[in-house]
């Protein structure tokens, strides 16, 4: 009998230990291999230089871009403002147009408008710097 309940305790803890391998197994099994693992992280690490390599290339082209629209809005400032003293001229000098006056009204913004009629007829919005 002794020697039954040995067999039998024996026999239940190899069982035991069988359970625990099939679950180690299972969960080595649902785990990738390190080959693939590495693989996908090539891949990976691959995609992320390309996309910093495109954001890079993105910011320079933005910082491009906003160089320029700074130029232009100087430009447009300087041009807004030649436009604005030539306008004047013409108004002190040649009282006898259609341009019956100039005057300043404020945009949604807020900036400065000169708004004034020119030789057509039509009306004249020359925007320029906040006063």
């Amino acid at each position: 009998m002794s020697a039954a309940k040995k067999e039998l305790s024996v026999a239940k803890g190899i069982r035991k230990n069988k359970e625990e391998y099939e679950l180690l197994a299972n969960m080595i099994e649902k785990v990738p291999s390190r080959s693939q693992t590495n693989k996908k992280l090539e891949a990976i690490k691959k995609e992320l230089e390309e996309l910093h390599g495109k954001q890079r290339s993105l910011e320079a082209k933005l910082a491009d871009r906003r160089n320029h629209l700074h130029a232009f809005n100087v430009i447009l400032a300087n041009f807004c403002r030649f436009l604005k003293e030539c306008l004047m001229n013409e108004y002190i000098l040649d009282s006898t147009t259609n341009m019956s006056s100039l005057h300043y009204v404020a945009d949604e913004e807020g900036d400065e408008m000169c708004v004034g009629e020119v030789l057509d007829g039509s009306i004249a919005d020359i925007k320029t710097e906040k006063s």
